[in-house]
Formats: structure tokens, sequence, C-alpha cells
């Protein structure tokens, strides 16, 4: 005899439910995948305490299942998400039917299971949820993503924007206020978010009015840029600022009720979430396995922290060898080679086959497979394709290669420079770090992260030296292209540099291979520069110098297009002494 539940026991269980019991499981009916302390913030639940007798309650009477995944470390707390008969629970007190409340408000098992594939960001949409809520208030509405539609005078079609979550907080008043969330990790440069921020702006044009925008980023100077770049004109082209605040995740963590004065609209801005009416059928039947049968092996792939930076940093650098992953994530050899080892077992990893990067290469290194690349996607909140666009992913192998990756393979010396340019500064941070400076290399970007026609540079980073930053782009020319290619690229980098609110105040690094290739490589940027007003940060030096230096890419290797004298790179910034202006450190570089 089936043990399943019926709908007459979805019933009974409504009959003993208790006014909190009842907000948990409509506030996990939009929002599932919630841990306690968000509960509590949201449902609101009065204390901590309350929250958790309220859960253990609920899961008691079979109503609400709980997780646990790996992915946010190994103290993170239980996320709770409804049951089958919790879904009909909920479905049953609103009157419709259970199986199309699960399938639009994305509550089936295997919804869950993708859910969990991007926990990273949905936990950071959640974080900065409930920093949002105020002292009294409770989570309204919930949607994400977010949709809006709009029209455009010039274009037939409907248009759309998408942002990832929408949410409507009420306070104890009773009055509601919007919020559209936007979550920034850093992982991606900030024009790629251009495209949407215009959208934006027409849609206000279209609609008159646009739900608080909040945008969370890593650092104050990533915040600058943010509101530099919601001052720019939208749509139109008329001046409209975006109405939005930005913040640091610290400033999140500590609430952001007394930084933001609520701003209720005349109108919600959710699209209605149209869900079929319940059939009079009779409350004997069984109620469906809508969750439990999907999250069946849901956590066969549940990554763990450590497992997700490692296939981040393969997905947007193929080809780098155990040791220099070591040195760019500050693991130890035998921790990257296990890790490696666990992604390729489970086929989120693979190695290139002899004779697919040439002769004698390939073993040792590793990249992403194209179920990987799903992961690293979810991960940051985007699709597969707007992942490799966007964060310039590669990978796949030759016979389902995404991104750049056949280009990387085929170019393997170039490839392979590339990436030892980049981690020979990781091993100079490194080094200096040791020796008690406050020095590292963040946000490395791999081809095609910044793109500007005619530019295609071959990576970007930022180099911390305490507090001040210094974003370079560099440029690895092995002397291919011919001076009028050349020119037409620096060209590109000009206009680049140019988009000040969008691309701030890098530098232009161009490595090339010898003294003759230098000279051409300098008369190609003079003539790109010629008359076309500021001058282009440009630097550039030969490979030959930056391997002869232990202080590799910041040693005192560069010159200026029009000057033959040798400087460093990096300014010397207030506080204490930057590298390459005091002496080295004393322990070799690895």
């Amino acid at each position: 005899m089936s043990d399943r539940a019926t709908f007459w026991d979805a019933r009974r269980a409504i009959a003993e439910l208790t006014p909190d019991g009842t907000r948990v499981l409509v506030l996990l009916a939009q929002a599932p995948l919630l841990w306690t302390d968000a509960v509590c913030t949201l449902a609101p639940l009065g204390s901590r305490a309350t929250a958790y007798r309220c859960l253990e309650k609920l899961r008691g009477q079979g109503l609400v299942g709980q997780l646990r995944s790996r992915q946010l470390g190994s103290g993170a707390p239980q996320m709770y998400h409804l049951t089958d008969l919790g879904v009909a629970v909920v479905a049953s007190m609103r009157g419709l039917d259970a199986a199309h409340l699960a399938m639009m408000h994305r509550l089936r098992g295997e919804d869950l299971a993708t859910r969990l594939k991007g926990l990273p960001h949905l936990s950071s949409l959640y974080e900065l949820a409930t920093a949002l809520v105020p002292p009294g208030g409770s989570l309204g509405h919930w949607l994400a993503p977010w949709t809006g539609r709009y029209f455009k005078p010039t274009v037939r079609a409907l248009q759309r924007v998408s942002l990832p979550a929408y949410i409507e907080i009420r306070d104890d008043r009773d009055r509601t206020t919007p919020y559209l969330l936007l979550p920034d990790d850093g992982s991606r440069e900030l024009y790629t978010y251009k495209a949407t921020l215009v959208r934006l702006g027409e849609y206000i044009g279209f609609r008159g009015e646009l739900p608080n925008l909040i945008v969370a980023t890593t650092h104050a100077p990533r915040a600058d840029e943010w509101k530099e770049l919601l001052n720019e004109p939208r749509g139109d082209g008329r001046a409209r600022r975006l109405p939005g605040c930005v913040f640091t995740w610290d400033e999140v963590a500590e609430g952001l009720t007394q930084s933001i004065t609520p701003r209720p609209l005349s109108k919600s801005h959710a699209q209605p979430i149209a869900v079929r009416r319940a059939s009079p059928e009779g409350v004997s039947r069984k109620v469906p396995e809508l969750v439990s049968r999907g999250l069946r092996g849901a956590s066969s792939l549940d990554l763990s922290p450590d497992d997700g930076d490692l296939l981040e940093l393969i997905a947007r650098h193929p080809f780098l060898s155990t040791d220099d992953i070591a040195c760019v994530l500050d693991w130890s050899p035998d921790k990257v080679s296990r890790t490696r080892r666990r992604l390729l077992t489970v086929g989120l990893l693979r190695e290139p086959r002899e004779g697919e990067l040439g002769t004698g290469i390939g073993h040792g290194l590793t990249e992403v497979t194209n179920a990987g690349l799903g992961l690293v996607a979810a991960r940051v909140g985007l699709t597969p394709a707007d992942a490799t666009a966007m964060l310039g992913l590669s990978g796949g192998g030759p016979q389902e290669p995404f991104g750049q990756r056949q280009a990387l393979a085929r170019d393997t010396a170039h490839t392979l420079g590339v990436n030892a340019l980049f981690v020979g500064l990781y091993r100079v941070a490194a080094a200096w770090r040791q020796a008690g400076n406050e020095y590292s290399v963040t946000n490395w970007l791999g081809a095609l992260g910044r793109a500007s026609r005619g530019a295609r540079p071959d990576g970007h980073a930022e180099f911390w030296a305490g507090d001040v930053r210094y974003a370079f782009t560099l440029e690895y020319d092995r002397g291919t292209e011919g001076e009028a290619q050349l020119v037409w690229k620096f060209d590109g980098y000009r206009r680049l540099y140019a988009k000040t609110t969008v691309v701030p105040s890098l530098t232009v690094l161009v490595v090339t291979t010898d003294a003759v290739r230098e000279e051409r490589v300098a008369r190609a940027i003079l003539t790109a520069y010629a008359g076309r007003g500021a001058s282009l940060p440009v630097l550039i030096t030969t490979e030959e110098r930056v391997q002869a230096e232990r202080d590799r890419l910041l040693a005192s290797i560069w010159r200026e297009p029009a000057s033959s004298r040798r400087r460093h790179w990096l300014k010397r910034p207030p506080g204490p002494v930057p590298y390459g202006y005091g002496r080295p450190p004393s322990e070799p570089y690895r």
C-alpha cells in the first residue's frame, strides 16, 4: 500500500497551521532555499528561535524539507523548501492546481536542482533582500528573474529588459516599496551591464517610473564606477539618471534600512504569474510527486567553494598548469591536483589529447567541458551563452568548442605566453606579500573579456598596492600583424579608453618580441593617436626584458611610444613605498 499523501492530508494540515506557519509556507512558495535567519527576517517571525521552532514543526508535519549545499562552505546553514505535501497545501489554500503552481513558481525537484547549481548567485540575492527589510517589515513579493516589457516608438516589436530579481518590501505601516536587485561579484566588466541600463532608461520613458535599483558590489572604487555608470544618459540620449543606490557587500552585511529612503510607487512592476484553478476532483487522490522525484541525485554535482573557484579559473583561462593554478589561487600544488582530479572524474574538466595543442604540449593542462560551462554560468546567474560572451569563457574540446577555444588551441604559443605573463605577475605579488607588503592581483579576465572595434586584448587585471588600484589591459604581440593592422588595433584601444565611465583610467601594456618590433608598435600607436586629442595610456616593452627581470611586469622596463626612456609601470602612491621603489624581497620567486 502506498504511503503517499493525499489532498485530504493537505486539508487536514491547513486546519493545523498557525499564522506563522502559513506565512512561512507562502514565503517558501515564492523564494525556496531560504535559511533560518532569512526566513526570520522576510516572514517575519520576530526571533531566530521562533523561526527555528516554526520550521521544525513544519518539517515534522512533512510540509517543508531541508537541504545543505557544499557551495556555501562547510558551515553553510540548512536551506528549506516545500515538499510535495507543502506544495499541495499552498495550492489548496489558494484554490490552485498544485502541479501548475509548482511549474510556474519553479518549485519542482528539477527546478530546485537547477537553483542549487546557481546557489552562490541566489544566496547573494537573498542576502541583499534581507538587508532591505526594515524592523517589523516583511517580503511582499519576490520574482527572480524579473522581466520588464515596454514599447519603443521606433521598433514594432515588444521590448524586454531583465534583471536578476524584483522584490516588494512591506513596512510596519503596510506601505509597499519595490526594488530591483543587481548583485555584482566583480566577475564581469562594467561595460557588459551598459545595454541593460540603457533598456532600463527606455523602460522609464515608457512606464514613467522605475523601482529603486539596488546594486551591491565588491569594493569602494568599483562602487564609484557604478555610480558614474548610473549617471550616464539613457535611452533617447537625454540625461535621465536611473533611480538607484550602490553599496559594497560590507555595507550590505550591516543592513541598508538606514541608508535608503522608501519610495512607494503608484503600481506594481511585477508581471503576474497565471496559475490554473484546481479541478473539482476528490480529496482522496494522491498528491503528485513534484519535488521528491526531481531532487533524487541532485547533490551529485554539488561543488565546494574550492571546486567552483578552480572551475571558474580554468573556464576563463584554459591550459594552465598545476603550478600556475596554485600560484593564482594561492593554493598548494597538492590541493590543486586533488581538486582537479575530482573535477576530471565527474566530467566537468577534460585533458587535451596528444596532438590537440601541438607536439609535446598538453600534459597536465586542462579545460572545462560543456557541463562545466553550465555550472560556471549558473554560479554567476547567467546563461551559458551570455557567460561565454560576457566573461570570455572558453573550452569544450575540439568536438564541442565554445568561446575562443579553437583560436586558443590553434595558437598555443600565444595562449601559453599570455598565461605566463599574468602568472608571473601573481608570483611577484605573492613574493611581496611574503615580505610584508599588501600587494595582490584580482579580476584577471581573459581574451575578449574586453573588446572594442579592432581592439582584442589578450587579458585584463587589476593590481592592488594597498588600497591603490592599478587597472591594466595586456596586449601580447608576437609579430604576426602588419603595421596597418597595428594602427587599426590601437585606434580601437583609443576608442576603448575614451569611454571613461565604462573603462576607468587603465593602462595598456604591450609586450612584443624584440626591439625592432617594439619600434614598429610605437610608430603604429603614434599614428593611431595623431590628432585625436588626449594621450593614449600605452606602455611598451619586449618579452626578453620581462624574462630578464625578477620583477617581471613591475620592473623598470616600460617606455612610452614617443620616448626611449624606461620607467616603472606603477606610479608612486601615497602611503607605503610600492614595488619597484624599495628593496626587493630576499626570498627568490618560484
